[in-house]
């Protein structure tokens, strides 16, 4: 290639693509005003084309139907426009399909017309099934986070519901313990009341009695015991007030 700027050109494409790593490197130039497209060796055989000096066409024909309308509009763009041209494109490969990285840049005439397109194209088939392969484990990755997220925090919520579900059972539990204590306190200040109304009454029945018949020497024992009987119950009720006071 005598071309000074082609010659340029061409480097710049394959100094862009020793940063990409891949199998087969293939370089190619395009006479576009005659439409002959001559590529070497590893190019041809990408684009499954034998021999040189024929249309673009021929190579473009083994692109994917789903990336051969934007190949060639970037194609189009680059010769109409800056000139630079970067694409990732899948090639027909038997059965199956490659990826194809390729990078060229479109020369003009003298007269600012386009006059020639050159380049290099890179095999990074691998390289693509590699990066597919990472970015299935990372989404796999992101699911497993996201169910153990998930795990946690219904774990987390389960944890409350059963630390409420405790707290209530222990709350529950000591009222009734509370009420047990209180039921037996009551039952025994009932029992301590009634021996003391029983003190009371029975005193001033006998003191009726006595009365009734005449008998008063027995008046004032019978009165001290109504009345200490008495005093007994008012001091228990003055605990109990102390009592029911301390406890609110």
């Amino acid at each position: 290639m005598n071309d000074p700027q082609a010659a340029t050109a061409l480097q710049a494409c394959l100094a862009a693509l020793a940063q990409v790593s891949g199998d087969a490197l293939g370089t190619w130039d395009w006479d576009i005003r005659d439409d002959v497209f001559n590529a070497d060796a590893p190019f041809a055989q990408m684009h499954h084309v034998a021999g040189t000096g024929r249309p673009i066409g021929d190579y473009v024909n083994a692109v994917h139907p789903d990336d051969r309308g934007r190949v060639a509009q970037r194609i189009k763009a680059c010769l109409h426009g800056d000139g630079l041209f970067a694409e990732q494109y899948r090639l027909r490969a038997g059965t199956g399909w490659r990826w194809i990285y390729a990078c060229g840049r479109g020369l003009r005439d003298s007269h600012g017309r386009p006059a020639r397109f050159i380049g290099a194209s890179l095999d990074i088939t691998e390289r693509r099934r590699q990066e597919q392969a990472l970015q299935a484990l990372t989404e796999t990755l992101e699911q497993r986070v996201a169910e153990r997220t998930q795990a946690l925090a219904e774990a987390h919520e389960r944890l409350l519901v059963e630390t409420q579900a405790r707290a209530q059972s222990e709350e529950a539990l000591r009222h009734a313990q509370k009420m047990e204590a209180v039921g037996q306190l009551t039952g025994g200040i009932a029992h301590d009341f009634n021996n003391m109304l029983t003190g009371v009454i029975g005193s001033l029945e006998l003191l009726k009695r006595y009365l009734a018949a005449g008998r008063t020497s027995d008046t004032a024992r019978l009165l001290d015991a109504a009345t200490t009987s008495a005093q007994r119950a008012a001091e228990l009720t003055h605990r109990l007030l102390a009592f029911s006071a301390a406890s609110l």
